[in-house]
C-alpha cells in the first residue's frame, strides 16, 4: 500500500497540487489525520532531471568555421598559401 500511496502523491504533485490539497483529499476519503501525516513523512524521491539537449548544429558549424580559419592562417604563415594571391588594400 505504501507504494500506491507514494505513487498517488507523486501523480497529484505532477498535476500541480500542493501537499496541503493532497492531505485534504486523503482526509475527505476518510483517512485518519495521523495516518495522512505519516504518508508525507516518507521522503519522496526527487523528480528526474530533464534530458540534456544536444548542442544545435549552429554551434558545431561555428566551431568548424573557426577551426578552418585558424588552419588557413597557419597555412598562410607557413608559406603554403602564396602571398601574391591575397588582395592588398
Amino acid at each position: 500500500m505504501r507504494e500506491e500511496v507514494r505513487r498517488y502523491i507523486e501523480e497529484r504533485r505532477a498535476q500541480g497540487l500542493a501537499d496541503d490539497a493532497i492531505r485534504e483529499l486523503f482526509l475527505k476519503a476518510g483517512y485518519h489525520p495521523a495516518v495522512v501525516e505519516g504518508f508525507f513523512e516518507v521522503p519522496m524521491p526527487a523528480p528526474p532531471l530533464p534530458p540534456m539537449r544536444k548542442p544545435s548544429a549552429l554551434i558545431g558549424l561555428a566551431i568548424l568555421m573557426l577551426l578552418l580559419a585558424a588552419l588557413a592562417a597557419l597555412a598562410w604563415q607557413l608559406g603554403w598559401i602564396p602571398a601574391d594571391i591575397l588582395p592588398v588594400p
